[in-house]
């Protein structure tokens, strides 16, 4: 029994240690270490309610809190549970009903703990006064105090100490605050999610895409959708290509639009948009009277990158390995706008969606040089783990994306 011993376990030590006294002071066994009842019961107590706040102990640490120097007998130790009640044994007492059996955790009652009161504790909390908290909670001072009494007795401990200055939080209110805080946060995320079909959403689509398709394209096709489809909500995130195909294969995104060139994870994939990658260079570079270029000829100036973990840092690392040459990279930003205001600087040129610089050409007096090289060319693609099986305003948002004859037709259930 050298585990971690949990709620139940001590729970069943504490049994089976005081029966194993009792029926050693009524003379039916022998132990060589005969020890108080009492003392060993109101340790071992001690130890549970530690168990009780999230602290687990294992049986040496256990035995050694509870005043115990022998190992406990295995048959001398019987498992018990918490009290358990049914469902309608706990009605007829007045309490509410629950999808768990009702456990009486030590000397807490958690059901008595409400949404207001917790409210009430995490503002107290945070403004060090009790009156300043029921202040900002809008309640009256005796009523507030009422409330953190009733919340105290329902977890079975003080949440604050109360000096001249004002009250500070126990280690069980630190505790509570973590919890309480958390639990909060999760009420206004129902909040907001329901809010939406009370106005009317019927459903919500999870959209990952890279910067080249948000940048390029999906503001105004977003835009047309929401207007002809008011009662779907868009949720959009912006990620590059193969943390986009991660999100989809992981659940986190519905679909995902990504670049071409990268594994796909066995994704189910469509065609969405394709684009083409120029060379930027600023007025007065050399290469500015060409009208294409070799990626190999601009390996020879500085440059001006993306991130690496972008699938466009990938292409251009492959295409400087196939040329023999070293890629000079002067400088890296996190977007396509800040890279065309470094090479607009003169910090170097830049390899970028043709799309993606158009609105920047004569505001920062930049210019574009095709490519000869064919991987200059991109797919952008639609992938989903079935696309036949998406949820209906998922389905909607995808063919209007790339058009619904592109959409393979439903999956049979």
């Amino acid at each position: 029994m050298n585990g971690q011993v949990g709620q139940d376990g001590v729970e069943g030590l504490v049994d089976g240690h005081v029966r194993h006294q009792c029926a050693d002071e009524a003379g039916k066994h022998q132990v060589s270490e005969p020890s108080s009842v009492f003392r060993d019961f109101m340790a071992v107590r001690m130890a549970m309610a530690s168990s009780v706040s999230g602290t687990l102990c294992s049986q040496p640490a256990f035995m050694q809190l509870a005043g115990i120097t022998q190992p406990l007998a295995v048959s001398s130790v019987r498992r018990q549970h918490l009290p358990m009640h049914s469902e309608s044994q706990r009605l007829k007492a007045g309490g509410q009903a629950t999808d768990q059996p009702y456990r009486n955790v030590g000397n807490m009652n958690l059901y008595r703990i409400d949404l207001v009161s917790l409210s009430l504790f995490t503002l107290i909390a945070r403004s060090g006064s009790i009156s300043k908290g029921a202040e900002l909670a809008r309640l009256a001072v005796g009523a507030a105090s009422r409330r953190i009494a009733d919340l105290e007795t329902a977890v079975g401990s003080d949440l604050f100490e109360r000096h001249s200055r004002g009250i500070t939080l126990t280690p069980a209110g630190h505790a509570m605050e973590r919890h309480a805080q958390r639990i909060l946060n999760d009420i206004n995320l129902l909040a907001a999610d329901l809010s939406d079909y009370a106005n009317g959403v019927i459903g919500v689509v999870r959209l990952w895409a890279s910067t080249s398709a948000i940048t390029q394209f999906l503001p105004a096709e977003i835009a047309a959708f929401a207007a002809t489809s008011p009662e779907i909500r868009i949720e959009l995130e912006e990620e590059t290509s193969d943390q986009v195909i991660m999100a989809v294969v992981d659940g986190r995104a519905d679909f995902g639009i990504f670049v071409d060139g990268i594994p796909t994870l066995g994704l189910q994939t469509t065609h969405y948009r394709r684009d083409r990658l120029v060379l930027v260079v600023p007025a007065g570079h050399p290469l500015t009277k060409r009208k294409n270029v070799s990626f190999s000829d601009a390996l020879d100036f500085d440059f001006v990158g993306l991130s690496r973990k972008s699938s466009l840092a990938d292409r251009l690392d492959q295409a400087t390995v196939a040329t023999g040459k070293r890629l000079k990279l002067q400088i890296q930003a996190r977007s396509f706008d800040a890279m065309c205001l470094m090479v607009a600087a003169g910090l170097g040129v830049a390899v970028l969606p043709e799309a993606a610089v158009r609105p920047h050409i004569h505001s920062m007096g930049l210019n574009r040089i095709s490519l000869a090289e064919p991987w200059a060319d991109r797919e952008l693609l639609i992938g989903a783990r079935d696309l036949g099986a998406l949820p209906k305003p998922a389905r909607l948002l995808a063919e209007h994306l790339c058009g619904k004859a592109s959409m393979p037709s439903r999956s049979s259930a």
